[in-house]
């Protein structure tokens, strides 16, 4: 056998090997924490004195359509000690108009208002500001008006870990794309790509490290908020309230994930999902440098390795075919080396289509080996194509 097609085979076999070594237990972590979270009955009403207070501050960034059918699923939630501040992106007089409108039948709703005059600010953080100071609860839990709440039990959940005495200050919940809103011949990759980003830092939160979250669906303890001194350390940011913030108040102990399918928001985009979809991984983009590097290294490794795997394959086979001709002896390394890709493709499309099912993501097929290639050349061109605009998430530019 030629030692030259030994390497390849070899180095295939590292490759899927040290792949392996990081995404199993990454993936058994999130399918323990989905199901603890989807076996979970015990969330759910009962004496509001046994329970923390919580504040939701609802930033109404994109009017919706039917606001009061948004305030009545808040209003249904079965959490028994909750209020509302929503946060209007609009002017003082639409907060005048929904306060008047519909105080009376909701007193625990506040309604408020971004100032007209605050430019050079953050307008996510400047509201999420505006809120939390104004809540009275003792967590805040923070989303945006246009997320669909799937169950009464959402602020039952997304407490479960804080009301049952696991001594956790800050809970992760999920919110996902309308997938159905996505269009054009790049929605499946949109939908993969969701998945995985979402995957990695679930993954890196499980293990106790956690450097982002969700800021449409993010439940912490408001003093948190206050002992961080808010947003201040990324002022001059657009980006960063819901992983810059995260790494200044979440440690190894205090921070928990949810999971459970009636805790996933939907985010209702009408016909601008793509647009925000593209623009909210702009965002991460840009704050990705500045958390810490040790899960975003290991996913990109994981990244690398599916061209490792491929190219050490094909050379195998390339130099075992060239160098000895085609025996019986000759065919063996070759073989090895394509049964180590089989294997290895086999285990990534059973691994996605477990992590897919949880986020509720189109469970593909064939499609994963070829998305899992393009990932790591599609974010160097994303990255490159959209340089020149990373200024627009400096608060300067507003």
């Amino acid at each position: 056998m030629s030692l030259s097609a030994i390497i390849p085979v070899s180095m295939a076999f590292a490759a899927a090997s040290a792949t392996a070594a990081i995404v199993l237990p990454a993936v058994r972590r999130i399918a323990k924490a989905y199901r603890d979270n989807a076996e979970d009955e015990t969330a759910g009403p009962q004496c509001a004195a046994a329970f923390p207070s919580l504040t939701v501050v609802v930033y109404d960034y994109a009017r919706i359509s039917d606001i009061e059918g948004y305030l009545q699923s808040l209003a249904a939630q079965d959490y028994p000690n909750f209020s509302v501040v929503f946060v209007s992106n609009a002017s003082a007089a639409e907060a005048r108009e929904l306060e008047e409108a519909y105080a009376t039948r909701y007193p625990d709703f506040h309604f408020t208002f971004i100032p007209p005059g605050s430019h050079n600010l953050s307008r996510r953080k400047l509201a999420l500001t505006v809120g939390i100071k104004a809540a009275k609860g003792e967590y805040v839990l923070t989303t945006l008006s246009n997320c669909r709440i799937p169950s009464e039990r959402w602020l039952s959940l997304m407490m479960e870990p804080i009301t049952s005495g696991s001594g956790k200050d800050i809970c992760l919940g999920i919110s996902r794309p309308d997938f159905a809103q996505l269009r054009g011949a790049g929605k499946w990759y949109r939908q993969f790509d969701f998945t995985v980003r979402t995957a990695q830092w679930l993954a890196a939160a499980t293990d106790g490290r956690t450097v982002r979250g969700d800021g449409f669906n993010l439940l912490f303890r408001r003093d948190l908020f206050f002992d961080a001194k808010g947003y201040s350390q990324t002022i001059y940011y657009n980006p960063g309230e819901d992983d810059l913030f995260l790494t200044q108040i979440a440690d190894s102990g205090n921070t928990a994930v949810q999971l459970n399918p009636d805790a996933v928001l939907v985010q209702d985009w009408e016909g601008q999902a793509d647009k925000f979809a593209k623009e909210q991984k702009e965002r991460y983009d840009f704050t990705r440098p500045l958390l810490p590097k040790r899960p975003f290294l290991k996913a990109s490794a994981v990244s690398w390795m599916q061209w490792t795997v491929l190219f050490s394959s094909a050379a195998a086979i390339a130099t075992a075919v060239i160098s000895t001709g085609i025996s019986l002896p000759a065919l063996c390394l070759p073989l090895a080396a394509l049964i180590i890709s089989l294997l290895f493709w086999g285990m990534e499309i059973a691994l996605y289509r477990r992590i897919s099912r949880m986020l509720c993501s189109k469970r593909l097929w064939w499609a994963v080996v070829p998305f899992l290639l393009w990932r790591p050349i599609g974010n160097l061109a994303f990255r490159l194509r959209h340089r020149s605009r990373r200024d627009r998430h400096f608060t300067w530019r507003n």
